[in-house]
């Protein structure tokens, strides 16, 4: 009777631990940011832009690859804070990452959020190089292509220790030729152009400057970019209708620009001629099209038709 008492109390004893261990709490898996991303402001920086603003978006790429499904983090700046935090993970990246102690990132900035557009990547196998290119491209609300500049920095160093992400990095053009057009928020009656309706705007310079369109990225987290054959650039919003473009030649001259600005809702067309020499500064500031001169007119002329 004793020996049957024994065994049950083991017994017992042994559903009991198995009991704590299952009850065991889990770690929590969640990645802390500890990020220092300054810099390649250009070529904002000079029209109206100073510095990170609430909200601005910064898509990260581990490793410096992107893989048949892309994993990556975006990261978003609260200016209140001075912080950059994380807004979403690709699913089962995060846990990835705080089981690694270090690695490369690499991270992208396209002002897409201002035209309330989403980012996406494609991959293909390049068989020159015998590896994989993978196009990011950027589209608006509505799913058109979005034209822009793009601030980048590759294969930057991070650790990672108890769940803290850190990272010290400065983001730059990919280009020193990216340039930046900004017209003031009014349209040709005087009324406030609605940041929703910015996707409707395009422009064009002659020769000058160039839509950047697509970027490419290598398997070793390198960016480079293409160029639509003067194609129109598209506008975004940011206190005002913004385009952006590359320079297709500097050659530091002053030499008269023709300027086209296309509204394809109301299919208007303005011209404006401006002498200048471009090339002397990466972002300029052009009248606004309710602007007019000392005799009435406006500085923006109805194109002629045919």
């Amino acid at each position: 009777m004793k020996k049957t008492v024994f065994l049950l109390c083991i017994a017992l004893s042994v559903l009991s631990c198995s009991k704590e261990q299952a009850e065991a709490p889990t770690v929590d898996e969640h990645v802390t940011l500890d990020f220092s991303i300054s810099g390649g402001l250009q070529p904002e920086t000079k029209a109206i832009k100073k510095d990170w603003v609430n909200n601005d978006k910064i898509y990260i790429i581990f490793d410096g690859t992107v893989s048949e499904n892309p994993e990556y983090l975006v990261v978003k700046y609260v200016k209140s804070t001075g912080k950059w935090i994380p807004e979403t993970w690709t699913d089962g990246l995060e846990s990835k990452i705080y089981h690694k102690t270090s690695g490369t990132l690499t991270a992208l900035y396209m002002p897409n959020d201002k035209v309330g557009g989403s980012i996406s990547f494609t991959r293909k196998y390049d068989s020159s190089t015998y590896s994989y290119v993978y196009s990011v491209s950027a589209t608006d609300r509505v799913g058109e292509v979005f034209k822009s500049y793009a601030l980048s920095a590759a294969n930057k160093p991070y650790t990672v220790k108890q769940g803290v992400l850190k990272a010290s990095f400065s983001m730059a053009p990919l280009s020193n030729s990216y340039c930046q057009f900004y017209m003031p928020n009014k349209d040709r009656s005087g009324a406030t152009i609605d940041s929703s309706e910015s996707h409707y705007y395009k422009m064009s310079t002659d020769y000058v400057a160039y839509a950047s369109h697509v970027y490419r990225m290598t398997s070793d987290g390198e960016f480079s970019f293409q160029n639509t054959p003067k194609g129109y650039m598209s506008a975004y919003y940011y206190a005002g209708l913004c385009f952006a473009g590359v320079w297709q030649n500097i050659s530091g001259a002053e030499a008269k620009y023709y300027f086209h600005l296309l509204d394809t809702k109301n299919n208007v067309k303005y011209l404006l001629r401006v002498t200048a020499n471009l090339s002397t500064n990466s972002a300029w500031k052009l009248p606004a099209l309710s602007d007019k001169d000392s005799n009435g007119n406006y500085r923006w002329e109805i194109e002629p038709e045919g």
